[in-house]
């Protein structure tokens, strides 16, 4: 990856963590053109490795395969 991504540890308002980690995997994945779904897999992949503290616990207890889109991940966090 060319920029690191921001790390979530509760202390940053929630939708302003979600657009600046947008901003960075725009960034990071902007020549690769993934199709619709893969772009949601890696979005909901790469979130979850950003998370720490009890965000981290809370990603970690949820039920990833019943989440299939980015947006999905955005509004249950």
């Amino acid at each position: 990856m060319v920029f690191s991504y921001p790390r979530f540890n509760g202390k940053t308002d929630s939708k302003s963590y979600i657009h600046f980690f947008l901003n960075v995997w725009n960034t990071n994945h902007m020549s690769q053109q993934f199709p619709e779904a893969e772009a949601h897999e890696s979005k909901i992949a790469e979130f979850g490795l950003t998370l720490d503290e009890r965000a981290a616990c809370w990603h970690s207890q949820m039920n990833l395969a019943a989440i299939t889109t980015f947006d999905q991940q955005e509004s249950t966090f």
